[in-house]
């Protein structure tokens, strides 16, 4: 539920309250009236008829005002009270605390509802005659009876009202604290603290970000797990970066430090061996070429990281490409036995064709690199899945390249890190037969990314085998090329 919805809620909840409140009270009390009212009414026209006899019975005292108060006085209740008005509607006295006025009332005021008991909700009234032996008029009464019960059970429903709202008010107060504690402060003081802990520089890639909620602050706190995992994410790659760096200088000193030293001792013997300066001649060439192979390695790897890199893309025929890559290979003495197999079935193929010759020939040196003396070394280029390996998935609108040797063989802890820029250097080295910085798979593994593509390895015991993949051309992927 979100946060607007649930604020709504409440925002009724706390406006209808009381008029609930009111409103069951309301009931309450006026259903408690009904009955009442039927039995008070009951009880008054009791009480009336034994007021109307008593002053019929007295009738010869309405001249003695004082002895008349006296006797209405003792036989009246609590509650009850007595006007009496003479003939001509001058009020005699009344047992009520305060006095009444001594002006005469309008003759219509004493007359109206006569021998009618009137029942309201402060109480009962009825007026009657007093009449002398020959029926003739003395005077008036006026009876009042007050509902002593509907007043005290009123006080009581206040009160109690009072204390209801006062608890629903409590009640409601408390339920809007803990959910707006549950649901929003405590999210949000758990984010500020995440937040300053990230300000800091301590990042918390376990951290458990209240899992349990829901609507916008649910999505909050996903957003703010997935910035804090960007965050930690860009934070390894700097570390990375800098670590890569850090390789780098150390491998070009390495590197280039070892063949000037080389090309400088045999220059200087060059001019001591006069006999061997073909010799030594061959050598500083051989030093140079390995230079040049490492500062070309170094650009590429510089280009293909650049922004402005782009790819010079042409459409070929999938079997053409094929024997353009494998074409030359088994010509060359290279020291081990090579095979190429191409099984391509009629494709189009939008590529760059020179940076897959790049890609093919150093994955081709490198298994030549790395293989024994008079090793195999062979190539598979299809796009059929009845000649990929088992461990290569197939799918019919890519075209595969494959590169096996039966050399050393890669451990597995290292074949997820063989794609690492430079991080061949520590091996290479110890095969004592490095010829870079251990960047080629790196700038294989990006030139074929940048056609589209994946890269792997496989190496279990005997043996390695780099594949890669591109698409071919159909009508859904010649749109995708085309923009």
């Amino acid at each position: 539920m979100s946060i607007r919805l649930n604020l709504y809620i409440i925002l009724i909840i706390t406006a209808i309250a009381p008029f609930i409140v009111t409103l069951l009270f309301y009931f309450q009390l006026n259903e408690w009236y009904k009955h009442e009212q039927s039995d008070s009414k009951i009880e008054a026209m009791v009480r009336v008829n034994e007021l109307s006899a008593f002053m019929g019975s007295h009738s010869d005292l309405v001249h003695r005002v004082g002895t008349l108060k006296k006797a209405v006085s003792d036989e009246l209740n609590q509650n009850e009270s007595v006007t009496v008005y003479s003939d001509n509607f001058n009020p005699l006295f009344t047992t009520k605390d305060h006095a009444i006025s001594s002006e005469n009332r309008n003759p219509n005021q004493v007359m109206r509802g006569l021998f009618e008991l009137k029942t309201t909700i402060r109480g009962h009234t009825y007026k009657e005659p007093i009449f002398n032996e020959d029926r003739s008029i003395l005077a008036y009464f006026v009876v009042e009876i007050e509902r002593t019960a509907v007043e005290e059970k009123t006080q009581e429903t206040y009160w109690l009202a009072i204390i209801i709202f006062i608890f629903a008010l409590v009640g409601t107060i408390t339920l809007v604290h803990f959910w707006l504690k549950r649901r929003m402060i405590f999210p949000i003081n758990y984010l500020l603290a995440e937040m300053r802990g990230i300000g800091q520089g301590t990042l918390h890639e376990d951290a458990q970000l209240l899992k349990k909620q829901k609507g916008e602050m649910g999505q909050l706190i996903a957003g703010f797990r997935d910035m804090n995992s960007r965050l930690i994410e860009a934070k390894e790659n700097e570390e990375e970066e800098i670590a890569n760096q850090q390789r780098l200088i150390a491998a070009i000193s390495h590197d280039l430090r070892t063949p000037l030293t080389s090309i400088r001792a045999y220059a200087e013997g060059m001019g001591i061996h006069l006999d061997k300066q073909e010799d030594y001649a061959q050598v500083i060439l051989s030093k140079t070429a390995f230079m040049q192979k490492l500062i070309d390695d170094l650009l590429a790897y510089s280009a293909i990281q650049a922004s402005s890199f782009t790819l010079d893309r042409t459409e070929v025929e999938a079997e053409e490409l094929a024997e353009l890559l494998v074409d030359g290979y088994e010509e060359q003495e290279m020291g081990v036995e090579f095979s190429s197999t191409i099984a391509v079935e009629p494709a189009m193929v939008n590529c760059d064709v020179n940076r897959l010759i790049q890609v093919i020939d150093n994955l081709v040196m490198n298994a030549v690199r790395y293989s024994d003396e008079r090793g195999e070394v062979s190539i598979l280029i299809t796009n059929k899945g009845s000649f990929l390996p088992t461990f290569v998935s197939y799918s019919p609108d890519r075209l595969y390249f494959i590169v096996t040797d039966r050399g050393r063989g890669i451990p597995k802890e290292e074949q997820e890190r063989i794609f690492s820029s430079f991080y061949q250097i520590e091996h290479a080295r110890k095969q004592n037969k490095s010829s870079g910085v251990g960047l080629g798979l790196s700038i294989c593994q990006e030139l074929v990314e940048k056609h589209n593509g994946t890269m792997h390895v496989y190496s279990k015991g005997i043996g390695s085998t780099f594949y890669f993949s591109i698409p071919t051309l159909n009508d859904g992927n010649r749109e995708d090329e085309e923009l």
